[in-house]
């Protein structure tokens, strides 16, 4: 942490290095947060981009016991937000079908396991398009990557009641829709169907 501090301190008096040094480890857990947002890898490229230059620009306010990581991902996910929100106002540009992300090979599966792990994503991917951009941050940081509800609370400057609230309606629509995408998909608790 100190380290990190240290590189804080001279990026915030304008060394680039120190800002590079503090984004680079951050990188791919930004884009992949970023696409799992807004649906795109030129887009999530583009929202991890933007939230650099925030990041870089705002570097003084960034508080030392609040983390780089936080502040960074924070913003990573507001700009993933509007990205959104600016989309769906605009419905003429939307996408029919999102490509997927990448991922690691599964090594031993067979191909109708990995036929049915392709279409489950697919299914998982339509059912979060469909959820507020808020929620689907929500869903995103604590489902797809596996935050505690108290790291997605940190980076989205939210409270954990909230953050717990959010993910219980997030899974209730997901659960909800994947049973209409999906029939037969087995409905989780709480799901109302």
């Amino acid at each position: 942490m100190s380290d990190e501090r240290e590189l804080l301190r001279r990026a915030v008096r304008g060394d680039r290095d120190a800002f590079g040094a503090l984004v680079r480890p951050r990188w791919d857990l930004a884009w992949r947060v970023a696409l799992r947002v807004v649906g795109d890898p030129e887009e999530a490229k583009d929202v991890v981009q933007a939230a650099c230059l925030d990041t870089w620009r705002n570097a003084a306010r960034i508080r030392p016991e609040q983390g780089f990581e936080a502040w960074f991902l924070r913003t990573v996910v507001h700009r993933a937000i509007d990205a959104l929100r600016r989309r769906r106002a605009r419905p003429e540009e939307t996408r029919d079908e999102p490509p997927e992300p990448p991922r690691a090979r599964a090594g031993t599966r067979g191909p109708g396991a990995e036929l049915e792990a392709r279409e489950l994503e697919r299914l998982l991917r339509e059912a979060t398009a469909a959820l507020s951009p808020r929620r689907r941050a929500v869903f995103v940081l604590c489902r797809v990557e596996g935050w505690s509800v108290e790291r997605t609370a940190r980076v989205l400057g939210m409270s954990p009641s909230t953050v717990r609230s959010h993910l219980l309606e997030a899974r209730r629509e997901v659960s909800r829709r994947l049973g209409d995408l999906w029939p037969g998909f087995p409905a989780g608790p709480g799901s109302d169907r």
